[in-house]
């Protein structure tokens, strides 16, 4: 799990240095996240257990449990969580912006995660070490 999220930490990392804005005029993703107010600073899990932000279980894959927690005006997006009953470890899923076209689920044909914006995938990241 610890491998999981390195390789989502290095998944960000590339997603925004791959988004920074060239000279050029365009309308690519990352002209319109330069415009874009929000920043991604997921809370603690304690806020679904202790009921203070509306949390729900949004997908299950294997041991892997994905969860949603509201983040209200701060962060249209909410944040996400990563549950592993298998390891017994609760990890945020660190996103490259609060955008409310971000959506975060499980791929299809994968152990892996997927990050979308704008209703595009933008990237996968495998769950497994």
């Amino acid at each position: 799990m610890r491998h999981a999220v390195a390789v989502i930490t290095s998944f960000v990392f590339a997603l925004a240095v791959s988004l920074i804005p060239t000279a050029s005029a365009s309308t690519d993703i990352g002209a319109i996240l330069q415009e874009i107010q929000y920043q991604y600073n997921p809370p603690d899990f304690g806020v679904c257990t202790k009921g203070t932000v509306a949390c729900k279980e949004v997908g299950k894959k294997d041991e892997f449990t994905l969860v949603h927690a509201d983040g209200g005006t701060h962060c249209p997006a909410g944040y996400y969580f990563i549950l592993n009953a298998k390891e017994g470890v609760i990890e945020p899923v660190i996103a490259p912006t609060c955008d409310p076209s971000l959506k975060i689920g499980f791929a299809h044909s994968s152990r892996a995660i997927e990050l979308a914006l704008f209703g595009k995938v933008s990237g996968t990241v495998p769950l497994d070490r």
